[in-house]
Formats: structure tokens, sequence, C-alpha cells
């Protein structure tokens, strides 16, 4: 009878409200500050930060890269970071056929976690400098567990520790069959990760009994390997399990459909069903494009993505990313490389003021632990009630599978009968009070939903200070377009005066080219420089032209052996406003064009 009770008790689990942490991937880029991109995160009221902590950089404080500054920053904003911790070092491994590839295990992960000799420590024990891994662990919980021992500037207290990033990634729809093999360490199989992360809760455990670790998987079937290792199975090493999730283009099929929010939830915890074990979840990566229907998508799907979160119990849903360069343009702010230092001129999208609008509206009632339900509505559409003391909040929308923003869906949501609520769109954050107040009648409230959620709330109106949409930066004094430009890697790229980012564009044309027109009057040069990567197979030649329809060839054939900027003398001293580089024959792949120099001009001018 008791265990019966137990396993109906673990399949109807979760069954108790807990906080729910509004979640956002953190970002980086060269050109702006570490502190302006901190900002761009704190400000949209996001609850749960996602931090990367390197190992080679975590013992290089003060440095580039250290972990310490965005930790304050989210920690002083109010937030609940969670750290995921990977390494920055490959070893070499040898495979059966004779060849080596490098593996991105930690080197020393199977010597003794302790000093003492053993993986379970003795009184007065410290860890074993010959395991790398366990010294990083064991720092970064000891320097953030706030105990006033070999704590970071401040005592920042961090509690949640996500460990590694898509060890078992594979490329869609494949998955992983054989636990003898983890797909990013050749060489190895699943038995290594899971030592991984038994020397992680051992080592953590050393410097405080606070915090809370879980594996960063891409499968299910991953877990299931994991938990079933015959050495260090996963169960007792792990407090929670992080998952990615990309369901696809639709605001809804990035929640409920293919490996959407809810599809990876329910197969993780079916996998942890088996082996008799309640943990938490937590989705650190999901996320839709921000140039699907002129962002109107990605706006639908940011508030999506967190309330179903919630009703999930998952820890936080982290959306990806905060801002472009990102994979499939889903960063809230667009790509924000051309920047200045101080950011001047980012443009947040329309999904970024959609996530403020929820942060700011429901955001704490959240992070409190406020229950919320799902309401039966329909299958065209979705709703969720969320309590608010004496109040609750309703919040719906009209399904949305496969991405077409002209959705509706005529609907009669159940609200409190004659009672007075207050109705709040997508954009709240930038009108700072709600469109209108409605009073519902006894037979509910009849509405048509597009795809963005509404959101009706009982009680007293809410207002806030808006927000204002920064000016779009002052066009530069040229103008740049190229053969087959990826979004992901636009012409203006070549021309930013950084040589680390790149054009990517021209897939098998015939003659792929990137080219420049000066508008405010003639450049004057005499070589050019650029830097195009290898190309051994392929020559290029620097153009010029006067009208910008008939070109002539300034330099002759070139090539390129090396990732490095190389002077091209041109045939004559050419006075020109119309420029170009063009590949001379049809490539197999895409082309790049890094950097290019063209006489004195900066390419950080500005009206």
């Amino acid at each position: 009878m008791k265990a019966s009770l137990a396993l109906l008790l673990l399949l109807s689990w979760p069954a108790l409200a807990r906080p729910y942490y509004l979640g956002l991937n953190t970002g980086w880029v060269r050109n702006v500050s570490a502190a302006v991109r901190n900002g761009w995160v704190a400000d949209s009221g996001c609850r749960m930060p996602r931090v990367a902590v390197r190992s080679d950089l975590y013992f290089q404080p003060g440095g580039e890269g250290h972990a310490d500054p965005q930790i304050s920053a989210f920690i002083a904003a109010g937030a609940t970071p969670c750290c995921f911790l990977y390494n920055s070092q490959t070893r070499p491994v040898s495979l059966p056929d004779g060849t080596s590839l490098p593996s991105l295990e930690p080197a020393g992960l199977l010597e003794p976690v302790f000093v003492s000799g053993g993986d379970t420590p003795r009184a007065d024990d410290a860890i074993n400098p010959a395991n790398p891994w366990a010294v990083f662990v064991h720092g970064v919980v000891e320097r953030y567990d706030g105990d006033g021992l070999a704590d970071a500037p401040g005592s920042p207290v961090v509690r949640w520790f996500s460990l590694w990033n898509e060890p078992d990634w594979l490329k869609w729809p494949e998955r992983p069959r054989d636990r003898a093999t983890l797909p990013t360490w050749p060489g190895v199989g699943y038995d290594r990760l899971a030592r991984l992360l038994y020397v992680s809760r051992q080592a953590a455990r050393l410097a405080s009994s606070q915090s809370r670790l879980g594996p960063q998987l891409c499968f299910p079937e991953s877990l299931r390997f994991l938990l079933a290792d015959s050495r260090h199975p996963a169960g007792p090493s792990i407090d929670f399990v992080d998952y990615h999730a990309y369901g696809g283009d639709g605001s809804d099929a990035n929640v409920y459909l293919n490996d959407g929010l809810v599809p990876v939830a329910e197969a993780m915890r079916a996998v942890l069903r088996e082996f008799g074990l309640r943990r938490d979840l937590l989705c650190s990566e999901t996320g839709v494009s921000g140039l699907l229907a002129e962002g109107r998508i990605q706006r639908a799907a940011v508030p999506k993505t967190q309330l179903v979160g919630a009703a999930l119990e998952l820890i936080s849903a982290q959306w990806y990313a905060p801002f472009d360069p990102s994979w499939k343009s889903m960063g809230l702010i667009a790509d924000v490389r051309l920047l200045p230092a101080d950011g001047q001129g980012w443009q947040p999208r329309d999904g970024y003021y959609a996530y403020l609008t929820l942060a700011r509206l429901l955001g704490e009632a959240l992070a409190k632990g406020a229950p919320i339900e799902e309401l039966s509505i329909g299958s065209a559409a979705r709703a969720y009630r969320i309590e608010l003391g004496a109040d609750e909040a309703i919040v719906a929308w009209a399904f949305d599978p496969d991405g077409r923003a002209e959705r509706v869906a005529a609907v009669n949501l159940p609200l409190r009968p004659e009672t007075n609520y207050s109705r709040y769109a997508w954009d709240y954050a930038l009108k700072g009070q709600p469109e209108t107040t409605v009073r519902c009648s006894r037979e509910g409230y009849a509405t048509t939903l597009g795809i963005d959620p509404i959101y009706l709330l009982s009680g007293e109106p809410r207002t806030m200070e808006p927000a204002t949409r920064p000016a779009a930066p002052a066009p530069p004094p040229w103008r740049i377009s190229a053969t087959g430009a990826d979004p992901q890697w636009p012409a203006a790229l070549a021309f930013d005066g950084d040589s680390d980012t790149h054009w990517v564009g021209g897939w098998k044309q015939p003659r792929p080219w990137w080219r420049i027109d000066f508008l405010d009057g003639p450049v004057t040069a005499s070589a050019v420089r650029l830097k195009v990567g290898r190309l051994p197979e392929v020559r290029l030649v620097i153009e010029a032209s006067d009208d910008g329809e008939i070109w002539r060839a300034v330099s002759a054939p070139f090539g390129s052996l090396a990732y490095d900027l190389q002077t091209v003398p041109l045939t004559a001293r050419v006075t020109s406003s119309h420029w170009r580089v063009t590949y001379e024959k049809q490539v197999e792949d895409n082309v790049a064009l890094y950097e290019i120099v063209i006489g004195e001009r900066s390419p950080r001018e500005r009206p």
C-alpha cells in the first residue's frame, strides 16, 4: 500500500507551487562594454540570468570575461543567477584507427578528488590539484557561497550551477543510441560524463552544502545513460536537469510541439520516473528568430515561453539570446556588433518589450511562487490563470503552431463575474498603462485573440514609467552590399574595424562579390588591405567603378593562404566612390570577407 501511494505521488508530480524565475541568457561581444551588456539583461526584468563561467577565465579574476562583474551586477538588481560551468581546454584522444582528435574532456578527471587519495573527503581534506576540474568546481562554488572565505568581492551568493553545455549534441533529427559514445568527447562514453557529475558533486559539497548542481543535456536518452551508469549513477550527483528546447518557428510550436519546452520536459520527467527519482528541471536555452514576420512571432513567443515554463514548474526557461549575433537571430536586441562601447544606438526588438511587459506585470508574483494553472478554452487558443492573492491574472492567446502571425481565435474567457479587469497588451512596457478596463458578465468575457498574449488583471490598474525606444543610429556615409548575404553574418561586418567578424555569403554564386559605395565622396588608394581566409583554389580581384554600373579591375588577381590581413597593391593610384571585391569563379561553399581597409577611411566613422 505504501509503495502504491508513493508511486501515485510520483506520477502526479510536480504538485506544489514553487518559485519561477523569468530567465534570459547573457551574451558577449567585444565592442560593447560588459557593464552595458549586463544592463540590457538586468533592465529586461530577468530574474535568472544564465552566466557562463569558463575554467581558464575563472583563474584570472579581474580579467576580461571573468564572471565576477556579471554576477555582482545581477544580484544587485535582485536576480538569482545560474552559472554554467564549462571547460576551455582540450586533450588529445587517440582513436582506434590511429588518428588523434581533441577532446573537451577535462584532463585529470579520473584522478582522485581529494588529496587524501580518494573521492570521499576525510577530516580537514582538500581538493587534489591533479584533478583540475575538481579544483575549478570547488573554487567557483566557494567563491560564490557568501561565507566570507575566499569569496568574490562583496560576497555574492549563487546556488545554481549547471554543468557543461550540450555534451551530447547531435544534428537533428539524430538521437544518442550508444552509451559508449559521447558525441562531443571523442573516444570516450557517457561513463566519463557521469564521472564529471560525480566529481563536481564531491568538490562542490566540500565548499557548500547549499549548492545545487545539474547536468546540461540535449536528450532524454542521455539522461537515461547517466542514471544507469554502473560506477557513478547520476541520481545522487544531481539536484536538477538542465535541457534545451527548440520546437520550431511557430510561437506555440516552440513551447508545445516537436522538441519544444513541454515535450522535452515530459520526456525528461519520464526518464526520471523510470529510476524512481524526482528532480527539478531548468531549460537554459529556448527561442525563436527575431526575423520572422518582422519580429511578431518572437514577440508572441517570449511571454508564452515564460508562462508555460512557470506552469510546468520549471526553475526557469532562459530565452536564447539577449542580443544578436546569435543562432538564427534569436536575440531580443538586434545585431550589436557595429555599436560603440557605450551601446548607443542599440535596437531592442518588440520581443524585448514583450519580455519587459511580462516582467512588470507578473515577474515578482511568479518568483514568489504564485500558483498558475492552464484553463480549457478550446483547441484554437491557450489561457492560464495566475493567483495574485485576492486578485487574479488571466493570460490568453490564439494558438500558433506554424508562425502565422495573422491567426485569431474567438473565445469566452472564464473571468470572475461582475468584476473589473484591466486589459494589457505586449506593449504595456512602452505605454505604461492598460489598454482598457473590462467588466465580466456572468457568461464570461467574449473576445477575439491574436497570437500575442493579452493580460487581464483584476484589482487596481497597474501603471509604470513607460520605456522609451532608443533612437536608431545615424547611417554611416557608405552603403554596403554583397551577393547572398547571410542575416547572421551581414556584409557590414567586413567593414567594421574588427578583423574577427566577417561577412558570409555567395553560396554557389558564379562570381560572388562584396561592394562598398562611399556616399560622401571618392576615396583614393594605392593599395587595399583585406582578410579573406584560406582560399587556395580561388582568385580574387579588386574592382572600381566611376558610375557604380561599369566595373574595371584595379588589381592583379590574387589568392589568400592565411587568416591574416594582407596588402594587395593596385595597378595604379585609384580614386573612386565605388569599390568591389570579386571572386573570379564559382565556389562550392560560402565565401567570407573578414575585413577590408580602403585608403584612409575608418569603418568607425559616423556623421
